[in-house]
């Protein structure tokens, strides 16, 4: 059950770029998400959903950790059948900008010095406003009176990464 993340059936994603085939997952579609939904729950392989996670065409190793394997710029995958149920799982994997957990959030700050720091807001205050740098694991303290301009912006997690998959 903790593993139903693995479960998203990738044969019924038609789109890659090799293919010259449009994404069909460009704009969120429910019904889309239903339909892989009963086909994970009905067709899909765990072993598959692994080599998925773990292999350099999907990349999701890169940021997401399941136990001890893998990234921390993006959530913990260990738990997260728990956690969600297959649509949204789905949903996170081919819109990942349309639900981002509020501590997954990217914040982009322009200083009046023309620096521009972007990560996830690690604390605020009054006084200043603390930026974590993912990739980094660094923190920037800002002060408030040095931000020109500050504003979210998309997921770091890329879209369209289901483009390179294939229907095996």
């Amino acid at each position: 059950a903790s593993w139903q993340f693995e479960t998203i059936d990738t044969r019924a994603v038609k789109a890659s770029p090799a293919s010259g085939k449009p994404n069909r997952f460009a704009e969120f579609d429910a019904t889309a998400v239903e339909s892989l939904a009963d086909k994970a729950q009905a067709n899909g392989n765990a072993a598959r959903g692994v080599a998925l996670f773990a292999s350099a065409k999907s990349a999701c190793v890169s940021c997401h950790k399941i136990g001890k394997l893998g990234g921390s710029i993006g959530p913990d995958m260990s738990e997260i059948g728990k956690q969600r149920t297959v649509e949204q799982l789905i949903e996170s994997v081919l819109w990942p900008n349309r639900n981002v957990e509020e501590k997954f959030r990217v914040t982009q700050v322009l200083t009046s010095e023309g620096q521009v720091v972007r990560g996830y807001i690690a604390s605020e205050d009054d006084r200043s406003l603390v930026i974590l740098d993912p990739a980094t694991d660094t923190k920037q303290t800002i002060a408030i009176g040095d931000i020109e301009e500050r504003k979210q912006v998309p997921s770091l997690m890329p879209e369209g990464l289901v483009n390179a998959w294939t229907e095996e």
